[in-house]
């Protein structure tokens, strides 16, 4: 469990599918501050209810340029086991609520296989995957035995783009680029897997990014930029909802394309939306972000389109109502953003008072009374 230090309580709902019904009890959230993850220290998700991520580390006197760390408690961090092998960088990069998924590459001597390193115990070694002909991975999302990512071949088809998006089934890689690219498309990413499809962006020639799914094929992506709209990214999906950002408005369908709907809340400039459990959608409102920003390390990719608010404040949207999570911090944090969401409600974010990045999570506690602050 997740140790709390304050206690917030907000009313909490539930959706059925697109059909969205109030929870038959409001829950409290507990706000706990986890200041001494510090960079290159980078907290990914929560799993089993602890927090999950990468770090630097020594281990039998041998250095890692990164390796999986849990963080059990606000002050205790533990490491999980390594395969034995000559391989020193293990970042994570994707988690669910019950494993994480590590890229695992060889740092001594030239190009390599790629691995796949996925932790379901943490105290066991995790289960390796290899990928021939691959020299680099990025998975971005893992839900049930589907993982999502890029890939980089080792040796590329002139037909071929450098870097392919994939996603593995269990017991397929499958990249969903087209092995010759339709004039409609010239760049394709993939972002996050309900289990079933897959979903991200597909480029068109001198375009911006169309919210885009697969079905496990790079035939027939299904577009889902709603008319009259410039861009969009879908960042994650859990159940029926996926969730992600058009034209720097926080984004949600609960189904196909007609299914869209702005999360913006009104009066606000800019917002997005992060992740979702498949109930509750949790991101951040603030400002447009200029068009020169450099994204931080937990914005999803460097393109415009999913680029943070500026002067960020975390927010959760439960039943259509934005909830101020920022307002529950402790006053010296100027800026927030929620990032992760579990089967259980924790979110983990990140909050920082203009120096320094702060890991938090607001965690669902017992009943209480005190009203949750609502975005106008």
């Amino acid at each position: 469990m997740i140790i709390a230090t304050r206690s917030i309580t907000i009313g909490i709902f539930a959706f059925l599918l697109a059909a969205p019904v109030r929870a038959a009890a409001p829950a409290a959230y507990h706000v706990t501050l986890y200041p001494a993850i510090k960079m290159p220290q980078h907290a990914t998700a929560i799993v089993h209810g602890q927090i999950v991520g990468d770090g630097p580390g020594l281990v039998a006197d041998s250095p890692f340029t990164a390796r999986p760390v849990v963080w059990t408690s606000p002050d205790k961090q533990e490491y999980p086991p390594l395969p034995k092998s000559r391989m020193r960088n293990f970042q994570v990069t994707a988690a669910d609520g019950h494993s994480f998924v590590s890229t695992a590459n060889d740092t001594i001597g030239g190009p390599r296989d790629a691995f796949l390193a996925i932790w379901s115990d943490f105290h066991q070694p995790p289960q390796m995957i290899t990928l021939p002909h691959y020299s680099l991975l990025r998975p971005y999302d893992i839900c049930g035995r589907q993982i999502v990512g890029y890939a980089k071949p080792t040796s590329t088809a002139s037909d071929r783009p450098p870097i392919q998006a994939f996603v593995y089934t269990g017991s397929t890689f499958i990249t969903l680029d087209p092995p010759a690219k339709p004039p409609a498309i010239i760049i394709c990413g993939v972002r996050t897997t309900d289990g079933t499809h897959q979903y991200g962006f597909i480029i068109p020639p001198g375009g911006k990014e169309h919210p885009t799914m697969w079905n496990s094929s790079p035939d027939r992506p299904v577009d889902f930029l709603p008319r009259g709209k410039t861009a969009g990214i879908i960042l994650h999906a859990r159940g029926s909802y996926k969730v992600g950002v058009v034209d720097h408005h926080a984004a949600l369908w609960t189904g196909g394309p007609s299914t869209y709907r702005d999360l913006n809340p009104p009066g606000s400039k800019a917002s997005i939306a992060n992740a979702t459990d498949g109930t509750v959608v949790i991101g951040a409102v603030g400002l447009p972000p200029p068009a020169s920003r450099v994204p931080a390390r937990n914005a999803r990719n460097t393109l415009q389109a999913d680029r943070p608010p500026e002067h960020a404040r975390a927010t959760a949207w439960i039943n259509g109502k934005a909830i101020d999570l920022h307002a529950f911090l402790p006053a010296q944090f100027t800026d927030s953003s929620a990032l992760h969401i579990d089967a259980e409600g924790n979110i983990l974010g990140e909050a920082s008072d203009g120096k320094t990045p702060t890991v938090v999570v607001w965690s669902p506690g017992p009943a209480g009374s005190a009203a949750a602050p609502v975005h106008p």
